[in-house]
């Protein structure tokens, strides 16, 4: 899908415009990178991208940039990026390396017991606390603690 069509005009006023952006838009250097580029446009005077939102808010002088322009100059900024490939992913992000596929810890036997151990751990606390609280609601004589003699 192109990257215009992902785009989605959530709010626009006075020298403000909202986007929701796609994902590929919020990674680190995608996302410093459009912002900037964005700053650059003449008559935008401040761009905020929030990645975890995946939202893009710009604020422009309507007499400077208006806003037919700055959507034209925006759409042409992401479609000449996208042509460059510069959203897809980087190879060296992807584990290329045959050992690290083949090797899967949570077959293994040393995993495997841990992780019984941990839930035969977490499910005897649980228990504990249950027999704490019927026995000092129901016997308050009844103590997990031995007394010395």
């Amino acid at each position: 899908m192109s990257i215009q069509q992902e785009i989605i005009l959530r709010h626009k006023s006075s020298g403000h415009v909202r986007f929701q952006i796609p994902e590929r838009l919020c990674s680190d250097e995608v996302a410093s990178f459009v912002s900037d580029a964005i700053n650059d446009f003449d008559g935008v005077y401040r761009v905020n991208l929030f990645r975890n939102k995946q939202k893009l808010a710009i604020r422009f002088v309507e007499e400077n940039l208006p806003f037919q322009e700055l959507v034209q100059q925006l759409l042409t900024l992401l479609s000449d990026l996208e042509k460059k490939g510069f959203f897809k992913a980087k190879p060296d992000a992807i584990k290329t390396s045959s050992f690290t596929n083949n090797l899967k810890l949570s077959n293994w036997k040393g995993t495997r017991w841990a992780k019984d151990k941990y839930t035969e751990t977490k499910e005897t606390a649980q228990a504990i606390s249950i027999l704490a609280k019927l026995g000092l609601k129901k016997n308050p004589k009844f103590s997990l603690i031995p007394k010395k003699p």
